[in-house]
């Protein structure tokens, strides 16, 4: 008796599956492409990230355009993206479902590699671009003040988390030390 229910059971669930996935199947998710104008480019140079226009996207539709690399600024994405690490802009189609934003280059040292993602707001698409910007390798006359990029930055937060960090520390040693004179005395 529990063999036949287990197997209604398993049956019923992959009806209802096979079912979602064959109403969907057309129409979820389109397949938006991503381009890039010039994909390598150097410090202070811009470039557009091109989504849509080929009926995947339709006309009004609403995305998410998102960065991530080193030394992404407020003028990065045609001063749509902001701050240093991940930004991102939200943008309209045209009407012909062309999605589009500008990223101007960072003044880095070094080569670095920028990913943009874009996804609309409804949740039905994402794409990916690369852009690569290959900056002065660092010593004498580099942009950036002359020293070669490591790659890494530390997050505002982080760092006052860790002073934080030190100071209960310092707390806590402090009153294990006043608790051990008080018993001494």
């Amino acid at each position: 008796m529990l063999k036949k229910i287990v197997s209604v059971i398993g049956i019923s669930g992959a009806l209802i599956f096979m079912g979602a996935s064959a109403a969907t199947a057309d129409t979820y998710p389109p397949d938006v492409t991503c381009t890039v104008q010039a994909p390598t480019i150097t410090p202070g140079q811009s470039t557009v990230i091109e989504c849509g226009g080929d009926g995947t996207v339709p006309a009004g539709t609403t995305a998410v355009f998102t960065v991530s690399g080193a030394g992404v600024s407020a003028s990065s994405l045609s001063s749509l993206f902001a701050a240093v690490g991940t930004t991102q802009v939200t943008k309209t189609a045209d009407g012909n479902g062309n999605l589009s934003a500008t990223f101007t280059a960072p003044q880095v040292t070094g080569t670095h590699n920028y990913t943009v993602s874009v996804a609309d707001t409804a949740g039905t698409f994402a794409a990916t671009a690369s852009i690569t910007v290959n900056g002065p390798s660092g010593g004498e006359g580099a942009v950036g003040g002359g020293l070669s990029t490591t790659g890494g930055t530390v997050p505002a937060a982080l760092i006052w988390g860790g002073i934080g960090a030190l100071g209960i520390g310092g707390i806590a040693i402090a009153a294990a030390l006043a608790r051990r004179r008080a018993r001494g005395q």
